[in-house]
């Protein structure tokens, strides 16, 4: 039997809007966002003019909003948000594409620029793998630091290749909306740009 897998992004392929800036605001009280938000500005004005990258601007984000906070509090937060906000979220054509590969055997992987926190919830409930940005704890606190690169563009092929023996398989598909998706789009036999609605 041929073995065939399946990479989705996550971010407005499975979803019908970006999750990780929901997340930030479901994650953090409103004092702390309108303070820690309004030092963030100049970034997001730079990153937007494409003067930072967005590996650049994630780890900035991330450094402000969340060094300091235990983990356990972060994971409880990830199970809240994808309890009461992700529902909401998520495209049925995608969940139905998921379900079809499972249900033909085929390996799946969600390959996200997002944080694990609420991902790992959602590939839990679909039972499929998850390679995504990682953030760093020390002695359970988060240091607001990445404990990988941002998952994006050529780094999503680079971990791909850590995590999975491509060898292994036949046949392969990938699902992605962005520019960060590119480089995984390219790798694949078959590929699917932009294709839930």
């Amino acid at each position: 039997m041929e073995k065939k897998i399946a990479f989705f992004d996550f971010d407005g392929t499975i979803t019908k809007a970006d999750s990780f800036f929901r997340f930030v605001i479901f994650a953090t009280s409103w004092k702390d966002l309108v303070f820690k938000g309004v030092s963030l500005v100049p970034m997001l004005v730079q990153y937007k003019l494409k003067f930072i990258s967005n590996h650049v601007a994630k780890a900035t984000a991330l450094r402000k909003l969340f060094k300091g906070i235990p983990e356990k509090e972060l994971d409880r937060l990830g199970q809240e948000f994808f309890k009461l906000r992700v529902p909401a979220l998520l495209k049925q054509s995608a969940l139905d594409k998921i379900q079809w590969h499972k249900d033909e055997g085929h390996t799946v992987y969600l390959v996200s620029a997002s944080v694990n926190y609420w991902l790992q919830e959602f590939t839990k409930s679909q039972g499929i793998g998850l390679i995504c940005t990682t953030m760093e704890s020390k002695d359970g606190i988060m240091t607001g630091e990445q404990s990988s690169k941002n998952c994006y563009g050529a780094e999503k092929v680079r971990r791909i290749k850590e995590v999975v023996d491509l060898s292994e398989f036949s046949y392969s598909y990938a699902y992605g909306d962005t520019r960060g998706d590119k480089e995984m789009l390219e790798m694949v036999d078959e590929d699917y740009y932009c294709y839930f609605h």
